[in-house]
Parts: C-alpha cells; structure tokens; sequence
C-alpha cells in the first residue's frame, strides 16, 4: 500500500516537516534506537520540549512509540 502512494507520502512529509526545523531534526532523530531523553541530550533541549514535539508525530503519524527491552524508543512510520 505504501509503495503506491509514496510519491503522496513523501508530499505530505515535506509540508509536515519544514527542512530545517527543530521538529524535522527530532523526527530524523527517530530511528528506533533513541528514548526522549536521548533525543533530547542529542539537540540541547529540554525533555519535556522535545516530548511535545514526539507527541505532535504521533499525532500526524510520522512517528510511534515501540517498547524495546527496557526502554521507550520512537521510530519513524514513513
């Protein structure tokens, strides 16, 4: 489903994330390895700036929370 579509998804991606932007920065940050924390460490933010950017991506569904192991990661869905 997704191969037919990507050229849309790849659209809406592009006005969902600015390039440049802090939350363009944290989304790529996603890559299923990285707790909050850790994406906030990785930026020079706070924790609680950069949960409310995590839960704005889950909220347009560019990102989700997967648990691994002990920790709480956030990965990319598209």
């Amino acid at each position: 489903m997704t191969l037919i579509y990507q050229d849309k998804l790849e659209e809406i991606k592009k006005r969902l994330l600015p390039e440049g932007s802090i939350k363009k920065k944290i989304y790529d940050l996603c890559d299923g390895t990285r707790s909050a924390a850790e994406i906030a460490q990785e930026i020079g933010k706070s924790i609680p700036y950069v949960n409310s950017y995590l839960s704005i991506l889950r909220r347009e569904g560019l990102i989700r929370k997967v648990v691994k192991g002990d920790k709480i990661v956030h990965e990319q869905i598209i």
